[in-house]
């Protein structure tokens, strides 16, 4: 009977130890692809987010040979997106 208890109470605590660690490893990811209005890929372009969620402020990255742009390891919440390249009109969505 009590080493049964005790095995009980060991996987109490292992449930409870689990969930606070998945809790706090969520996170996700921002990630798209720049195109001009005809559809042709935009190398280059400074990509910046900024949300009330982030600790540390706004992060940016430019946009690779494919037009391709990442953010990981983002914090629930909402997010402004800013997109901007010489000869084009700053976009923010």
């Amino acid at each position: 009977m009590r080493l049964t208890c005790m095995r009980a109470w060991m996987f109490v605590l292992a449930l409870a130890f689990s969930a606070t660690a998945v809790a706090q490893t969520i996170t996700g990811t921002i990630t798209g692809r720049a195109l001009d209005s005809s559809g042709g890929v935009l190398p280059g372009v400074e990509v910046s987010i900024t949300s009330p969620a982030m600790i540390g402020g706004a992060r940016t990255a430019f946009t690779d040979e494919q037009g391709v742009y990442r953010f990981t390891q983002l914090p629930a919440g909402e997010y402004r997106v800013s997109f901007k390249l010489s000869g084009f009109k700053t976009l923010n969505i």
